[in-house]
C-alpha cells in the first residue's frame, strides 16, 4: 500500500459506533452477556466524558466473559449502518480521500459488521480486540485504540497528509483526541462535550448530511 499513497490528497478518520453503525457494540454484547444495564450506564458516562475511558473499557470487557464467538458473530450480522453509509464513503474516495475508522469498538464484532458493502471504500480498519479461548471471550481486552489523536497524527505521517487536509467525524470524548489533529472535524449525532470541540455539528442518523459541509470545506481548500 505504501506505492500508492501518493495518490492520496485528504484523509478522513471516522469513529465506528453510534457514528457510521447505528449501535454501541460493547451494549449489543452485554444484553447478551444479562448485564446490559451496567454496562449501558458506563458507556454513556464515559462517551459523555464522566469516566475516564480506558478504566471503563476494560471494567465493561470483563463483564462480557463468557459470551460465544458464534453470538459475536450473529451480532455482527445484525448490526446496521446508518442511513446511506456507502454514499458518503464513495463520495469521499472520489474526493481523493484515504478513508480510516480508528474506534474503540470491539472486535470479533465490529470486523464482521465491517465486512458489509456499505464500508467496501474504507481503506484501514482499526478496532480493539476482544480476546477468545475455547470459542468464548475471557473478559480481556487487546486496546489498540486508546489515544485517537495518535492514530491520526500517525496516519498522516504515514500518507504525508498535513493536519489542514485531514477531516474527522465522532460522536464521544474519546473523539476529541482526534478532533484537535484535524483541519475539520464533525460531531456527528454526538453527545454534548463532542459538539463543543467540533468544529461543525451535524444531527441525525443519515451520514449523507456530512456531505455539504465537507464541500464547503472542499472549496475553501481549491
Amino acid at each position: 500500500m505504501a506505492s500508492e499513497h501518493g495518490k492520496f490528497k485528504y484523509l478522513a478518520v471516522f469513529d465506528f459506533d453510534s457514528t457510521l453503525i447505528d449501535a454501541e457494540i460493547i451494549n449489543e454484547l452485554a444484553e447478551i452477556a444479562g448485564v446490559g444495564a451496567i454496562v449501558s450506564k458506563m458507556t454513556l458516562q464515559t462517551v459523555s466524558g464522566e469516566i475516564p475511558f480506558d478504566e471503563a473499557l476494560h471494567q465493561r470487557c470483563e463483564l462480557l466473559e463468557g459470551v460465544s464467538v458464534q453470538d459475536c458473530m450473529l451480532l455482527g450480522d445484525r448490526i446496521k449502518p446508518m442511513a446511506n453509509t456507502a454514499s458518503t464513503l464513495e463520495f469521499l474516495k472520489s474526493h481523493g480521500f484515504y478513508i480510516a475508522i480508528a474506534s474503540a469498538s470491539l472486535n470479533p464484532v465490529a470486523a464482521r459488521a465491517a465486512s458489509k458493502r456499505d464500508f467496501s471504500a474504507v481503506d484501514q480498519f482499526i478496532f480493539n480486540h476482544l480476546r477468545v479461548a475455547n470459542g468464548k471471550l475471557t473478559g480481556d481486552v487487546d486496546v489498540r485504540v486508546a489515544d485517537k489523536g495518535q492514530i491520526v497524527f500517525k496516519l498522516q505521517q504515514e500518507l504525508g497528509i498535513p493536519k489542514e487536509r485531514t477531516m474527522t467525524v465522532g460522536d464521544g470524548s474519546n473523539d476529541l483526541a482526534m478532533f484537535a489533529e484535524s483541519g475539520l472535524s464533525i460531531a456527528f449525532n454526538a453527545k454534548e462535550i463532542a459538539k463543543k470541540a467540533a468544529t461543525k455539528s451535524v444531527e441525525g442518523k443519515d451520514v449523507s448530511k456530512i456531505v455539504p459541509v465537507v464541500e464547503e470545506w472542499l472549496a475553501r481548500k481549491t
